[in-house]
């Protein structure tokens, strides 16, 4: 039976994929053809089609791996067109499942990788009002981009550029909207050029998780996210969230996670972690954090846990410390490949301030995310994972300095992935 297509995964190193740089439109460029329009085109020259299984050979080659989404056009059968997920690729060619179409050659055809679902609602030079195209299920926010490099705060300290984003609704016009909430998304560790900064991204036609790399090291990762919850509330329209950065005046510096100037998943006194609006469906937007098996985000504060197995771990501290990871956790199932997998990872909110919380509301479930408890290996180049009818990606993102704990470093980074082979928002 063939896949689903509609959670799908990208990275700078496929073929053909578009760059991320300092200059202005570095951002927009990259945003456009993963979420509005694909990228690497290629030209058909037939498809072999055997019991179910089609077998694409292309003229010059693609840009297609295994498990990404191919989105074919022009092709001698209907039931070949449109969206298919890759099951396997090999040079030239590459396959996937169909029902309802016979045996058979056929000719002809164009493919590209399939972008996410979205479109641009408005534009203009180096600025973009992104939604998503699924009517059906998309909420009240926007994505809005301002990729100009002369918005205040893209050039912050001496060596990064970074494009304004925001969370918009009732919009009117690239000019006239609401704005719920402003951060800034790295894009570069240069304040100008064109070099291309590795990257990671995963999503669906609602959201999408990224990480760039913005100075190639390995170890200055940005998570840059816009996300449309999986609400645990009816009539929730505005349970969507941002995270970016929130850098201070200084300079980018070699530590894991971009240091002080940054953002990981998990490190929310560095970035910024955002939920549209309350519940009450009102103001402005609010602190989020994320609740998972083994990797939580704590504070001074409940609610917060320490998991001690296997090894060192992090705890609160008066600094705010705010990641509690278990290091060196053994592997306990084979099965799973030696990870304990933590289903429905929580997004919760305190309504007055997460300073006491005393009133932490679980507003929604992150889309297609799992949290492992145990350090973790990542990288810029995808490592898929295959458990039982999953496929894992490791998402790059901070979940640990090494303040507290000197046998948690640069290297022990990871702790989330995302399922790149099945829907997110089923069931």
């Amino acid at each position: 039976m063939p896949y689903g297509t509609t959670s799908k995964y990208f990275s700078s190193d496929m073929p053909g994929a578009p760059g991320i740089f300092a200059d202005a439109g570095g951002l927009v460029g990259w945003l456009d053809a993963v979420l509005v329009n694909g990228y690497g085109a290629a030209v058909i020259s037939q498809i072999v089609v055997t019991d179910g299984v089609a077998v694409v050979t292309t003229n010059l080659g693609h840009s297609l791996r295994k498990w990404m989404v191919a989105l074919n056009a022009d092709t001698g059968h209907e039931g070949l067109n449109g969206e298919h997920r890759v099951v396997d690729a090999a040079g030239a060619s590459y396959t996937f499942e169909v029902t309802g179409v016979p045996n058979g050659t056929y000719t002809g055809g164009s493919v590209k990788v399939a972008p996410l679902g979205f479109e641009i609602s408005y534009s203009a030079t180096n600025r973009r009002i992104y939604r998503s195209k699924d009517t059906a299920r998309r909420n009240e926010v926007s994505l809005f981009v301002d990729d100009t490099n002369t918005v205040s705060g893209w050039n912050i300290g001496t060596n990064k550029a970074l494009a304004q984003v925001k969370m918009v609704c009732d919009v009117v016009s690239i000019d006239n909207y609401v704005t719920l909430d402003t951060t800034l998304w790295h894009k570069s560790a240069a304040t100008s050029g064109t070099l291309a900064r590795p990257w990671i991204l995963a999503g669906d036609a609602l959201g999408f998780y990224s990480a760039v790399d913005v100075a190639s090291n390995g170890f200055l990762i940005a998570s840059n996210h816009f996300m449309q919850l999986n609400t645990l509330a009816a009539g929730d329209q505005f349970a969507t969230m941002l995270e970016g950065s929130n850098p201070s005046a200084a300079a980018l510096t070699s530590s894991a996670g971009l240091a002080s100037n940054g953002a990981g998943m998990n490190m929310l006194r560095t970035g910024t972690r955002r939920v549209a609006r309350f519940l009450a469906q009102t103001g402005q937007a609010v602190n989020l954090r994320y609740m998972g098996l083994g990797v939580f985000a704590t504070s001074n504060y409940s609610p917060y846990a320490v998991i001690s197995s296997g090894g060192g771990y992090l705890t609160n501290t008066t600094s705010g410390f705010n990641v509690v990871q278990a290091a060196a956790l053994a592997p306990v199932n084979a099965a799973d490949s030696g990870l304990v997998l933590g289903k429905d990872v929580i997004a919760c909110h305190s309504p007055s301030g997460f300073s006491d919380g005393a009133d932490f509301t679980a507003r929604a479930i992150m889309p297609g995310l799992f949290s492992v408890p145990a350090v973790c290996a990542w990288s810029m180049t995808p490592a898929l994972i295959s458990v039982r009818d999953t496929v894992l990606l490791p998402l790059p993102a901070m979940t640990c300095t090494s303040t507290n704990d000197s046998t948690l470093t640069a290297g022990h980074v990871g702790g989330f992935y995302v399922d790149v082979a099945k829907g997110w928002r089923d069931g």
